[in-house]
């Protein structure tokens, strides 16, 4: 018979009839958000980028705090006017695409060069609707994408059209109605500016005008050919052959003054009768003889990418445009220029 003990011991050893309390499972951490694919970056965009900061392609100065002061503008504007971003990329594509070395049948430069015209045709057509509604708010990304879209004009058209030499004059005579036009947006703009940053940007150049002697003497013969000439047909064009000499005379003083800035080819062009673009167009003798006199201005600052290529294919056409007589008129800029005809 079990004792007293027993029948304790068998109570506490035997199961209990109701159930033993669980432990509550612990919580699980919620799965971690799936991040969504970064978008692949534009390899391209960004070379291009890369060129802009980091090789000295400026066209627009020597002076290094006039390039900085661009650079932090470019920088403050572009997020709220892309068409600034595209108007660098498009410059700086176009910069590669003309480099020693590209050519032609170069893979690489036709990149560049569908690069830049794909940026430049953005940026046209994203500051189109501003150019008609210039105010304080837009004026400072107008007069930015002004300088750029000039400096893509003037550096492209020779590439771009690099199968038909021939029509050099056509070519610039487009180039130069552009340039007047961004001209009038760029001067618009800086009127209603009243960031003191920018002062640096549109300040005239410290320089002091001076002419060669030999430059003095081409210039004021030409101008006495030009008065002694009796056989003009239209119209105020002796006056108009007047100032067009007085202004290649004024970028000249700029230039062999020590201008910083390669301001003085887009000045003539921006300054000039708009009846002598015409009769440069037409190729009347003397607007010719003229032109050939602003190729030398050309030639001084083919140093600059944007505007080296252009002086010989103009120099070339205007030789063979003109007769023996005229070409007399042409022996001082052949001699500065070395051109061969």
């Amino acid at each position: 018979m079990p004792g007293p003990l027993s029948s304790i011991s068998e109570s506490v050893l035997a199961p209990s009839s109701s159930p033993m309390p669980t432990q509550a499972a612990a919580p699980q951490p919620a799965p971690a958000a799936v991040p969504a694919p970064a978008p692949d970056l534009n390899l391209a965009d960004l070379e291009l980028m890369m060129n802009w900061y980091s090789i000295d392609i400026h066209p627009f100065s020597t002076n290094l705090e006039y390039k900085i002061v661009w650079q932090e503008a470019l920088r403050r504007e572009s997020p709220t006017y892309p068409f600034l971003m595209h108007g660098i990329l498009a410059v700086s594509g176009l910069e590669l695409g003309r480099r020693p070395g590209c050519n032609a049948p170069n893979i690489k430069q036709q990149l560049y060069l569908a690069l830049a015209l794909g940026h430049h045709s953005r940026a046209v057509a994203l500051s189109q609707p501003l150019l008609g509604n210039i105010n304080e708010e837009n004026c400072k990304a107008v007069f930015l994408v002004s300088i750029l879209l000039t400096v893509f004009a003037f550096g492209s058209s020779q590439v771009l059209n690099s199968g038909d030499a021939c029509n050099s004059i056509s070519q610039l005579h487009l180039v130069f109605l552009l340039a007047r036009g961004m001209q009038q947006a760029y001067s618009t703009a800086a009127d209603q500016i009243k960031d003191g940053a920018f002062d640096v940007i549109m300040k005239l150049d410290d320089y002091t005008p001076w002419l060669p002697n030999d430059a003095m003497t081409a210039l004021r013969k030409l101008g006495q050919h030009n008065k002694n000439y009796k056989r003009y047909t239209v119209q105020n064009e002796k006056n108009t052959y007047e100032t067009a000499i007085d202004q290649v005379q004024f970028i000249f003083k700029q230039i062999h003054g020590g201008s910083a800035r390669p301001n003085p080819v887009i000045t003539w062009a921006t300054t000039v009768p708009p009846l002598y673009l015409e009769l440069m167009r037409a190729r009347r003798p003397m607007a010719l003889v003229i032109l050939a006199h602003y190729c030398v201005a050309l030639h001084h600052l083919r140093g600059v990418w944007w505007v080296d290529g252009w002086s010989v294919p103009l120099l070339r056409e205007i030789w063979s445009s003109l007769d023996g007589e005229w070409r007399k008129s042409l022996r001082w800029v052949v001699a500065v220029t070395k051109f061969t005809p």
